[in-house]
């Protein structure tokens, strides 16, 4: 698993997470620290059954973004990862905080 973790120019929280592992779903556990979150992750996913697998023209929706919300609680929340999938998370600010930093563990 890949993570990326950067500020959006309004102040949002932008989180790329990349995750190779072929079988099974892990589940993602993300603690905010100094960031003030505001409602809801966004969540972004793409994902297939194969690492190969992609649109043509004869299958141009093969693989599609699914969007989702996530709820966050005190700066916490959940993702679940399915097997060869990228995800955009953008979790909104509720103020214009400088610096923000994420721990991230995966079960």
């Amino acid at each position: 698993m890949d993570v990326l973790a950067a500020l959006a120019p309004n102040g949002d929280l932008l989180l790329s997470i990349v995750h190779c592992a072929s079988s099974g779903s892990t589940r993602l556990a993300v603690e905010l620290r100094d960031f003030a979150a505001a409602g809801q992750a966004e969540v972004r996913t793409l994902s297939a059954p194969v690492p190969w697998a992609a649109n043509s023209l004869n299958n141009p929706d093969a693989i599609k973004p699914l969007e989702a919300a996530v709820a966050v609680h005190n700066g916490r929340f959940t993702l679940e990862l399915a097997p060869y999938s990228v995800l955009r998370v953008r979790v909104p600010t509720s103020s214009r905080a400088s610096a923000a930093s994420a721990s991230i563990h995966s079960s």
